[in-house]
């Protein structure tokens, strides 16, 4: 990490510190950046199962989102050009998911309910019912016009 941030840093003459570092992911993420508090969080169970891998590829990954939103702004896109320049500076290869083995992570379970209309009937989660207030008064199928309502 401290790597990445130097080559950075004398490619591009800045001096961006290290960002804070957590091994708190605890999902299928191999890692996650957070702009808001400039910290870089890091998936324990996958760096202990794929060690030089996630060295070389998730960590630098990450490095790079960091960088990217110091150096160009927040308006960026995650994986967007001036990631993949910041990619390239610090000698990584711009790839966006990773393809370690995730049997052994914990996985969020998603219940999903089932809704219909008058001309179909659909598997959602709760909280797209939340969001779009599927079940609430005035939400009507674009089809069939009649209102959704659970199965």
């Amino acid at each position: 990490m401290r790597e990445c941030v130097g080559t950075f840093n004398s490619v591009m003459s800045t001096n961006y510190p290290v960002p804070q570092i957590c091994y708190d992911v605890n999902n299928t993420n191999g890692g996650v950046y957070k702009y808001k508090t400039r910290s870089v969080h890091y998936n324990p169970v996958l760096l202990a199962l794929n060690k030089d891998v996630y060295l070389e590829t998730t960590v630098p990954h990450e490095v790079a989102h960091y960088l990217q939103f110091e150096f160009f702004g927040v308006k960026c896109k995650p994986h967007g050009p001036e990631w993949v320049k910041v990619m390239i500076i610090i000698g990584a290869k711009p790839n966006r998911c990773h393809s370690y083995d995730v049997k052994y992570v914990k996985r969020r379970n998603i219940r999903r309910i089932q809704i219909k209309c008058g001309c179909r009937s659909y598997q959602v989660t709760q909280s797209l019912i939340t969001r779009r207030n599927l079940l609430g008064n005035n939400v009507i199928c674009r089809k069939c016009l009649k209102k959704y309502e659970k199965v």
